[in-house]
């Protein structure tokens, strides 16, 4: 497992991924220090996002085992957008959970 120092109380330790399950099917990947138990979380996912996470590999994984150049460019392209409303829906959620805490 990978060692970080937390920013509060300053001291090593070791990471601990946990998934806490909220409401409307939104999992909260996160760890906490063992030490004065700040916790810090990684990221926020729903049904939607998953899905696109999901699309993202589908396309890295087709972008692999494709032939031409052309079909890799095609390929880029739609792996951008979907990259794109990734990111948008991972901070809109973001600022969602947030807002409620």
């Amino acid at each position: 497992m990978e060692k970080v120092i937390c920013n509060e109380c300053k001291k090593e330790f070791e990471i601990k991924v946990r998934v806490k399950k909220h409401k409307q099917g939104i999992e909260e990947t996160y760890f906490k220090c063992p030490h004065c138990k700040t916790k810090y979380t990684s990221i926020y996912t729903n049904e939607e996002i998953r899905k696109l996470q999901s699309d993202v590999r589908r396309l890295l994984n087709k972008y692999c085992l494709v032939g031409t150049e052309e079909e890799r460019s095609k390929i880029k392209v739609q792996l951008s957008n979907v990259k794109y409303k990734l990111k948008l829906k991972m901070n809109e959620l973001k600022k969602e959970m947030k807002n409620k805490e």
